[in-house]
C-alpha cells in the first residue's frame, strides 16, 4: 500500500523539501572542517574525482553532506574520524597526506 500524504510522517515531507548543497557550499564546509578532497573521498569510500565533482557543482552533491559535514564540525569530531582512519591501511598516497596535514592542524 502506497502512504498518502496524510499517513506520511513529518520526517518525510522534510527530507523531500531539503535542499542539496551547491558546490561552492560543498568546497566551503570542506574547507570549515580543514579536509582535503582526497582525504574526505577516502573517508566516503569513493573516488577523489567523484568529490571534486561535487566541489565544482559538475556532479549533484548527496544530501547526507550537509548533516556528515556538520557533524565533523563538532568537538572531538576529528579524533574520532582520525582513530577510525588510522586503523584502516590507506593506499592512497594523497589521502594519507591530507590526513597527515588535518591531524597536524587541528582540523583547521
Amino acid at each position: 500500500m502506497r502512504p498518502t500524504e496524510k499517513s506520511r510522517s513529518p520526517m518525510v515531507r522534510n527530507i523531500q523539501e531539503w535542499r542539496r548543497m551547491t558546490g561552492e557550499q560543498f568546497s566551503a564546509a570542506l574547507e570549515q572542517v580543514g579536509i582535503g578532497r582526497a582525504a574526505f573521498a577516502w573517508i566516503l569510500g569513493t573516488r577523489s574525482e567523484r568529490v571534486t565533482g561535487w566541489a565544482k557543482g559538475a556532479e549533484t552533491v548527496p544530501l547526507y553532506m550537509d548533516v556528515l559535514l556538520s557533524l565533523m564540525t563538532l568537538p572531538g569530531a576529528r579524533e574520532l574520524v582520525l582513530r577510525v582512519v588510522r586503523r584502516q591501511q590507506i593506499g592512497d598516497q594523497q589521502a594519507a597526506r591530507e590526513f597527515d596535514a588535518w591531524e597536524d592542524s587541528g582540523g583547521r
